[in-house]
């Protein structure tokens, strides 16, 4: 049970700083395992309410996030089957964005399928998507077009975990409607405000850019995937995996999120066969 102390006694928790937690089991498809685990964490801090599991089923989990002493985190750092205790990181937002590295004589600017300016971006975007399919060849017949297969993907599911994306824009509403063949899945199933929305979470929640640049990365994937002007699968089954919007301005995703991201796309991908299921985005 916690600890009881006397008065003038300032060792306790509460006088220690509250901060968030995450916890990582041994082995979490373990069910016994987690369930002793989770009465053991419940008795060293007297409160299940304050230890929430982020799966819908409370004994088999990812990790568990706590709300937690600096003592208390110390005691579940002990227990025999949990393999760490971490605070939450308050500065190292996870950001996925990548960097392009172009062909020779490249535009060395960057462009997203939203920016309001749809010529430009449908320019730099396909100069992007040539670098990706220049043949191993190396015909300079091929440098500067933007070659695809326009039956790749027929039907496969392909999982773009990042941050959402803007269906209203015209790269998914016109040609073949994409915007209309997209399913989504909302992990932690929450943003800053309240319920997670079906969006871009890298923009303010009312799909604008705040004081500094967006990072609408969700979007620009979902665009060079299945997007009309530069999606190079265009047949395939989108699925826009959204990490939550942690910041009023946008974006603040941590680690877990996208742990926890892919721990959805495992549960939903249960048969073993040598078929190609589907294919994740982590870019």
């Amino acid at each position: 049970m916690a600890p009881v102390h006397e008065k003038g006694d300032d060792s306790g928790t509460a006088c220690q700083t509250i901060a968030q937690y995450t916890i990582w089991p041994r082995d979490g498809d373990n069910v016994d395992e987690a369930k002793a685990t989770w009465e053991q964490m419940v008795d060293a801090i007297g409160n299940d309410t304050r230890i929430k599991n982020l799966q819908d089923h409370q004994f088999m989990v990812d990790f568990w996030y706590a709300t937690l002493s600096e003592d208390e985190a110390q005691t579940i750092r002990e227990l025999p089957n949990v393999s760490g205790v971490y605070a939450a990181c308050k500065d190292c937002n996870f950001d996925p964005t990548t960097s392009w590295v172009y062909q020779r004589e490249y535009p060395r600017q960057v462009s997203d399928p939203v920016d309001n300016n749809d010529g430009e971006s449908h320019y730099i975007g396909h100069q992007q998507m040539a670098y990706l399919s220049y043949p191993p060849t190396k015909n300079n017949y091929f440098e500067n077009l933007y070659i695809f297969d326009d039956s790749a993907g027929s039907d496969i599911p392909v999982y773009i975990v990042d941050t959402g994306a803007q269906l209203a824009h015209k790269e998914f509403t016109e040609g073949d409607n994409i915007a209309s063949k997209v399913k989504w899945m909302l992990v932690g199933g929450s943003d800053f405000d309240g319920p997670a929305r079906e969006d871009d979470s890298g923009t303010q929640p009312d799909g604008t850019c705040g004081s500094g640049l967006c990072k609408v990365h969700g979007t620009s994937m979902l665009g060079f995937v299945t997007g009309k002007h530069l999606g190079s699968s265009k047949n395939v089954e989108p699925w826009v995996v959204r990490v939550p919007r942690r910041l009023p301005d946008g974006g603040g995703s941590v680690p877990e999120d996208w742990v926890r991201a892919v721990t959805m796309i495992n549960e939903k991908i249960q048969k073993k066969t040598e078929v190609t299921q589907a294919i994740v985005s982590l870019s």
